[in-house]
């Protein structure tokens, strides 16, 4: 009878144990199955959010290809004969290219050369009076196309720059996805 008691009270504790240990597992089963809802969730949110950045991405591609196009095409038309042979009609006499203003023009991009000319204009310009003169040094020192140079050169560095960053952003999302 001892025994048979001693057996008894070995299984009720092995009993007990056995339960104590299926309710820890169901309570990690339950945590781990809520955690699986959540990455779930998670990727599907993940896997929404890149595919519509690499919507946005091929977009923005697109639109600075047309707008690399499209600045291509205004330099072409610019330095085209078409409207260079206008010159004469359109453009001012500081603007002009004549054979006789080759120093004017010579520009081998610093602003040393037009200073000097500038200055040379105004100085003559005052000792012989004359207001031509004067108005030439201004429109030298005005680069009529530096204005637009600058744009288009911001203009090109900010598409780079934002194309540089959508790469990185698209091999983030490549990354992320485990392609």
């Amino acid at each position: 009878i001892e025994n048979s008691e001693k057996e008894i009270d070995d299984k009720t504790v092995l009993k007990e144990q056995k339960s104590s240990s299926a309710a820890e597992n169901k309570k990690q089963l339950a945590a781990t199955e809520a955690e699986k809802v959540e990455n779930e969730a998670t990727l599907k949110a993940t896997e929404t959010e890149c595919a519509e950045k690499k919507l946005s991405f091929a977009e923005k591609q697109k639109l600075r290809t047309e707008e690399i196009e499209a600045i291509a095409k205004a330099i072409e038309i610019m330095s085209s004969p078409e409207v260079s042979g206008n010159a004469e009609k359109y453009l001012d006499l500081s603007q002009r290219r004549q054979t006789g203003t080759a120093l004017v023009q010579m520009d081998d991009g610093s602003q040393g050369i037009r200073l000097r000319i500038k200055e040379f204009l105004v100085t003559e310009g005052q000792r012989l009076k004359s207001q031509q003169l004067a108005l030439l040094a201004q429109k030298i020192a005005a680069d009529p196309f530096a204005k637009v140079k600058k744009l288009i050169d911001d203009m090109i560095t900010r598409l780079l720059e934002e194309a540089r960053e959508d790469a990185e952003h698209e091999g983030f999302c490549d990354k992320e996805m485990g392609k």
